[in-house]
């Protein structure tokens, strides 16, 4: 069927979700070119999702075959047990600490990943939430842990 099954799948996927949102787009009113309506976006990119869903699908029937990847479960785990981590810990921990642990568990995933640099980019991308979801959005997270005299 594919010949290369791993954009062959995502394709497919790709264009069931965006069949999924035209279908839920078609109970709201598309609106006129001068007054867009609510359902105006999600049909264009439901349409949209939906050709290069497909597009992408019909591209993976053509060239050499390729063999399916075997699955690599230490990524995967250490991807989900960051985001359960991070779900964990964001209203005891705060959103410093959370989304930190988030890439330090996450990093721990790649294989040859240095800690030094894991580390660094835990602390920049902690930073980065803080400053674009707390102060950026006004997000009522809690940015320190809970109990800190500066809360």
């Amino acid at each position: 069927m594919f010949h290369d099954p791993r954009d062959g799948l995502v394709g497919l996927a790709l264009a069931a979700t965006g069949a999924g949102a035209l279908w839920i787009a078609r109970r709201y009113p598309a609106g006129t070119a001068a007054d867009l309506g609510p359902g105006f976006l999600p049909a264009i990119l439901g349409a949209l999702l939906l050709l290069l869903g497909l597009l992408m699908a019909a591209g993976a029937c053509r060239g050499p075959r390729t063999p399916f990847p075997v699955l690599q479960l230490r990524p995967l785990l250490a991807v989900l047990g960051g985001v359960v981590l991070f779900g964990l810990l964001l209203r005891s921990a705060g959103l410093l600490v959370a989304s930190s642990a988030l890439v330090l568990l996450a990093s721990a995933g790649l294989r040859g990943a240095g800690w030094r640099v894991a580390l660094i980019e835990a602390v920049v991308l902690g930073v980065l939430a803080v400053a674009v979801f707390v102060h950026g959005l006004g997000l009522r997270l809690p940015v320190w842990p809970a109990g800190l005299p500066w809360n």
